[in-house]
C-alpha cells in the first residue's frame, strides 16, 4: 500500500472552510487606530457591551481566548441593522 493512500486513511482530510462555522477573534472584529474592524468599536467597548448585554458573549475556545461563530455576528448584525 502507498504511503499517500495509508495517510488517507488514518488522517482523513479536514474539511474545507465552506463547511466549518468560521470563528471570528476579538481582534478580527475591533477597529483600532492601525486596523479596521467588522465593527467600528474597541475591544473595550465590545467588553462592556458583552457586560451589559447587548453584545453576544461569545464561546471560550481556550484558555483566556473567545470566539465569536459567524453566523451569530450576523444575526447581531440584523438585529442592530433593524
Amino acid at each position: 500500500m502507498s504511503i499517500a493512500k495509508l495517510n488517507t486513511m488514518t488522517h482523513p482530510v479536514a474539511p474545507s472552510p465552506r463547511d466549518v462555522d468560521f470563528v471570528y477573534s476579538a481582534e478580527d472584529l475591533c477597529s483600532n487606530p492601525s486596523k479596521r474592524g467588522v465593527f467600528p468599536f474597541s475591544k473595550s467597548t465590545m467588553y462592556r457591551l458583552i457586560a451589559a448585554g447587548k453584545f453576544p458573549p461569545g464561546e471560550m475556545i481556550s484558555d483566556g481566548r473567545r470566539g465569536w461563530r459567524r453566523k451569530v455576528i450576523r444575526e447581531y448584525q440584523e438585529k442592530a441593522t433593524g
